[in-house]
């Protein structure tokens, strides 16, 4: 769930119990290091400072409940263009070794944006590349991914082994962190020719 700087959001906090759900009152709201109080209705406004947050419920005598994502304020953003010639035929290789060298940026954004080829791809192969995720800032940061371009990009794509829009990781302040982006064709896929697209990585501060 994701919210303007400054804006605000009701929580709801609901047990099961005799085959339905019953507001709980009282339950303890957790987001980063603050705390809110649900009311005889289990509801309680949250009006976070911008960040990323997990936000959970607490209350004795019951189990905590599992955690939500609150993305609160603007995302940095950079990008890395991604290009890849699609390769006529299929192939049976199921192939993937890593290729080339390892792709660095500065999710602060100070500097400029780069580019990552898989160069020539058989359908029914797959090919990856490294990347470095650099956090030059003084805050530990929650990470996402956005891709936009040709279908074989946003069909295909995966970061860490993960579809692309399941991909989540931190980076801790002043740490690097390595991540493998992988481009796994199937044998089926037909549109040959030259694709291109954008791997868009945000970031917001972890609270």
């Amino acid at each position: 769930f994701e919210i303007p700087s400054g804006g605000s959001v009701q929580a709801t906090v609901e047990y099961f119990d005799s085959g339905s759900w019953h507001p709980l009152d009282g339950a303890t709201l957790h987001f980063g290091t603050n705390t809110a109080t649900a009311n005889s209705s289990g509801q309680a406004s949250l009006s976070p400072s911008d960040g990323a947050y997990k936000i959970f419920a607490t209350k004795d005598g019951y189990l905590r409940s599992e955690e939500e994502k609150l993305i609160v304020g603007q995302k940095t953003e950079t990008s890395l263009n991604l290009s890849a010639n699609i390769l006529a035929g299929s192939s049976n290789t199921g192939g993937g070794a890593p290729t080339g060298d390892s792709v660095g940026f500065n999710i602060t954004l100070t500097g400029g944006g780069s580019n990552l080829s898989f160069g020539d791809v058989t359908p029914g192969s797959a090919k990856s590349e490294n990347i470095t995720l650099v956090n030059q800032g003084q805050k530990n940061l929650y990470l996402e991914t956005k891709v936009s371009g040709d279908e074989v990009f946003e069909k295909y794509l995966a970061v860490d082994g993960k579809r692309w829009e399941d991909f989540n990781t931190q980076v801790d302040a002043g740490k690097n962190k390595t991540a493998k982006v992988g481009l796994n064709i199937p044998s089926s896929y037909s549109s040959a020719g030259q694709k291109t697209g954008q791997l868009i990585f945000w970031a917001i501060p972890l609270n």
